[in-house]
């Protein structure tokens, strides 16, 4: 069993809608995100040169299971007793962006990098919080 994890610093990035845009009589589609994506997948590539196996990390495997964590920065609405209230449970809060969201950007980021394809992940476990430290948690496990 493979496992492969790592922490990426800053706010998690939501996928964004499909955008288009009418140019010399035209309907053309474009990706807003691609910088965004392009960054995320080098620190990927780069995370993937450090493992011990490096080559073909994820390539034979058929099942994949994948766990997201989603650290949020507080939102600025939330005064000091209400993180307190949030860190000890007392205080649920929910918002966007949509964790569905959060989850489909980086599973299309890993595309092609960690894994072949994202029709290979049987499993997604799903998490979003907020902390004082914004950041993505993923860990890959493989299943031979």
């Amino acid at each position: 069993m493979n496992t492969f994890r790592i922490e990426i610093a800053g706010e998690p990035i939501p996928k964004a809608r499909a955008r288009a845009k009418r140019f010399k009589g035209k309907i053309m589609h474009y990706d807003e995100q691609q910088q965004q994506k392009n960054y995320i997948s080098a620190l990927l590539l780069q995370r993937i040169c450090e493992h011990p196996k490096k080559r073909n990390l994820f390539d034979s495997a058929r099942i994949l299971h994948v766990d997201m964590e989603f650290h949020l920065s507080y939102p600025k609405s939330f005064n000091k007793r209400r993180i307190i209230q949030y860190n000890e449970g007392s205080y649920l809060f929910a918002s966007k962006p949509d964790i569905d969201n959060l989850a489909k950007f980086y599973l299309d980021c890993c595309n092609k990098i960690v894994f072949d394809d994202d029709n290979k992940v049987v499993s997604l476990n799903l998490k979003k919080m907020y902390s004082e430290k914004a950041k993505t948690i993923i860990e890959i496990r493989s299943e031979e």
